[in-house]
């Protein structure tokens, strides 16, 4: 009997541990789990959005970066240049894939697809694929265009990430505190259930535990402080190289601004150098009167407005503002004309103009107008160039219709074949050589005219040769 109750008695232990310490550990052993879950989730929530920082700023830096090394490669045709060039184009496509793909806020999907931002990186990679096959000198404006039009969203998605982050930062300091929660109710269930009868080892446990929690606290926000420094580091490593690229790119402007002007003065220069030195031998020989003196210094005052004149014509393109503004479309076109006169004539191209009607005024944009008449102007001058045509001739002509204005833009270059007239407007379509012809130039004004100044533009053949004509409201 008395080993029967001992058996009893110890059999009732038995049970009694095993109801409370089967439930202790199960709810022990689930928030352990939890616990862990949560410090898993906020590691890699942390990777991954530092990664997607950094992929999104180093975006904007290798966009720029190619457009330096694609000009390299073009100047020197180096086969490490082209190895570099070919390394960042493969290393932002890969990178943009990999941001395109991880799931996009609202507003990231907004500057990725309603925006266009990830057809337009597409068509920047593609270019740069076309300058790697072909090494053609005439993508280069394109893929700077490109670069200077995905430049401000890239800057933009990169704020976006950085601001997202920064909510992800706050609502991971929430789990933090979750996860201390969690940590405090594992502890009350080890001290309630487990270790109550050994006060003083639960005591020492639960300081050591403390100690953890606070380190891996510590090591969370140091770690997040590291991110961000870095992330600032490279944000502004990024701003000062696109502020480099900046300053190039004004310079090669004002280079290429110079050169224009140096090509006008050239011939006032030269006059005014003669009528000097014409004086001057006079003078040695004392065969300088007056009416030689005054006649090459009337010349020399002449060639001196015209100096200035030509600053000024220069100074009042580079200022025009792409507002909508008042003007006489009349004067516009002259100031226009006079920009490429030198030019044509360098070429022995005739520019003749037709200005039907004087002191009309328009309301519209200068510099999409000028942009349009300038490119039409270029591939009339081209096409003459390439046909080698023995009088080539550009004419021009202005009329009011009604409630619009006619611009009409002809050359005697031969025109354009039938099979290409329905073509020449749509994009990467082009019939010159693939080292001076990028097919976008006429897609650009078509988008112009017919987008931003409300208007429409044709094209057909003349008895001379192509004729475009560019229809324009009085008022937008």
């Amino acid at each position: 009997m008395d080993g029967a109750k001992v058996f009893l008695m110890f059999k009732k232990k038995l049970i009694s541990l095993h109801n409370r310490y089967i439930p202790a550990l199960t709810l022990i052993a689930i928030f352990s789990t939890l616990a862990f879950i949560n410090v898993q989730d906020i590691m890699h929530s942390i990777e991954n959005d530092g990664k997607l920082i950094n992929m999104s700023g180093r975006q904007r830096m290798l966009s720029q970066s190619i457009v330096l090394n694609s000009q390299e490669y073009i100047k020197t045709k180096e086969m490490k240049v082209h190895k570099i060039l070919q390394d960042e184009a493969n290393l932002m496509h890969k990178e943009h894939q990999y941001l395109i793909k991880n799931p996009l806020s609202l507003e990231l999907h907004t500057i990725y697809y309603d925006e266009k931002l990830n057809k337009d990186i597409n068509n920047f990679l593609a270019n740069v694929n076309r300058i790697l096959l072909t090494n053609e000198e005439s993508l280069l404006p394109v893929l700077q265009h490109d670069s200077k039009n995905i430049l401000p969203r890239l800057n933009k998605a990169v704020e976006l990430y950085e601001k997202e982050n920064k909510e992800k930062l706050m609502v991971l300091k929430d789990k933090e505190k979750y996860l201390y929660f969690l940590t405090l109710v594992t502890l009350l269930f080890e001290a309630i259930f487990i270790f109550y009868p050994a006060s003083k080892k639960i005591q020492k446990s639960e300081e050591e535990l403390k100690i953890e929690v606070f380190k891996k606290t510590k090591e969370l926000e140091n770690l997040n402080q590291n991110l961000l420094k870095k992330v600032a580091e490279e944000v502004e490593k990024n701003r000062e190289k696109e502020q480099k690229l900046y300053e190039q790119e004004k310079m090669t402007q004002m280079m290429e601004m110079i050169g224009n002007i140096a090509h006008h003065w050239r011939q006032p220069l030269s006059i005014i150098s003669t009528a000097t030195s014409g004086m001057q031998l006079q003078k040695k020989y004392q065969i300088l009167n007056d009416e030689s003196f005054e006649e090459a210094t009337a010349n020399i005052l002449q060639q001196s407005e015209d100096l200035s004149k030509t600053i000024e014509q220069f100074t009042h393109y580079i200022n025009l503002e792409d507002i909508q503004s008042s003007f006489s479309l009349e004067q516009h076109l002259i100031e226009t004309l006079d920009i490429v006169d030198f030019t044509l004539k360098n070429f022995g191209i005739e520019l003749i103009t037709d200005i039907k009607q004087s002191n009309v005024e328009i309301y519209s944009n200068k510099t999409h107008i000028s942009q349009v008449l300038l490119n039409i102007i270029y591939n009339a001058r081209d096409i003459l160039i390439e046909r080698n045509i023995k009088t080539p001739k550009v004419y021009i002509t202005l009329e009011k219709i009604d409630n619009n204005f006619l611009i009409s833009i002809e050359d005697n270059g031969g025109g354009i074949k039938e099979n290409d007239l329905k073509k020449v407007f749509e994009p990467y379509f082009t019939t010159k050589h693939k080292s001076i012809g990028t097919g976008l130039g006429l897609n650009i004004c078509y988008s112009i005219v017919t987008i931003q100044l409300k208007g429409n533009i044709f094209v057909k053949n003349s008895s001379k040769g192509a004729l475009f004509t560019i229809l324009l409201p009085t008022s937008l």
